[in-house]
């Protein structure tokens, strides 16, 4: 390994604007579809440093693991200018003899329309495995040279990835719950051959809405300002899954969690993306 000196984080600053799919008939910018500006952004700063072509050959893979969006109510247009301001950290931990547990790009990203406040802004962590090797083989030992020439941070004890995906549930006690079962078709997957990041966020905001409505809530008023997401193991076009929803309304402002499960003759795995969502109205 020939790197020198590392860096603590890399950075970028680059010029967007707002694209019809993020801003509403109000004007507000849209907590599902803000990936178009920030994923790109935080992409861009990792093609860079460390292309696709290096990463495909190495076979250590930059894949979305936990997304955090937060929106401010600043009315913004479409086509307006967007500086977006990213940073990217290296996180890992290792085992006794030095292999990665886990490995994460931390990414944040503001969208600034007017200086100082952001209209929005984005948390990323972006796992670095090897996911075409044997299951056996696919943890990391030692670093390419591009990786290596960022400091290694560890995690705090409250970050995103470090959360179990059932936390990102609504507690049951306090919300309506609906059970459905769906399959994925080929037109919601991507190159990587799975159902594509921004797929589960549309879908968690429809069924939300949908349920809302068959409970008797206004889905005329919803604003959703705040949304996380979860992957935990992904889905194929054909795939059936189970789909839970949560809703929990109080005092003008709701919460809500949509999980995607497996399914497997008819029952049930493990919670395999989950989307948790809060805003105003209802």
């Amino acid at each position: 390994m020939s790197v020198a000196t590392t860096e603590a984080y890399w950075a970028d600053s680059s010029e967007g604007e707002a694209r019809w799919n993020m801003v509403n008939q109000d004007r507000e910018p849209i907590v599902a579809h803000l990936n178009s500006a920030m994923g790109e952004a935080i992409y861009r700063i990792i093609e860079a440093r460390y292309p696709f072509a290096t990463s495909r050959g190495l076979g250590i893979i930059p894949i979305n693991h936990v997304l955090r969006y937060r929106t401010s109510t600043e009315k913004i247009q479409v086509g307006q200018p967007l500086v977006r301001q990213t940073k990217l950290w290296l996180h890992g931990e290792r085992d006794a003899a030095g292999v990665f547990r886990r490995l994460h790009l931390k990414g944040t990203c503001d969208l600034i329309a007017k200086a100082p406040e952001p209209v929005a802004s984005g948390e990323y962590w972006i796992a670095l495995t090897k996911p075409f090797a044997p299951p056996d083989q696919r943890r990391i030992a030692t670093l390419p040279d591009e990786l290596a020439a960022l400091t290694c941070h560890g995690y705090d004890p409250d970050a995103l990835p470090l959360q179990d995906i059932e936390t990102f549930r609504v507690a049951a006690a306090a919300a309506d719950i609906e059970i459905r079962d769906e399959i994925f078709h080929l037109n919601q997957t991507d190159l990587n051959r799975h159902v594509n990041t921004i797929v589960y966020l549309d879908m968690a905001q429809d069924r939300v809405c949908d349920l809302a409505h068959r409970r008797g809530f206004d889905v005329g008023t919803l604003r959703f300002r705040e949304l996380d997401v979860f992957y935990r193991k992904p889905f194929t076009a054909g795939h059936p899954y189970r789909l839970t929803i949560a809703l929990a309304c109080s005092n003008g402002a709701f919460a809500a969690s949509v999980e995607f499960a497996h399914l497997a003759n008819g029952q049930a795995e493990r919670t395999a993306v989950a989307v948790r969502l809060a805003g105003t109205g209802g």
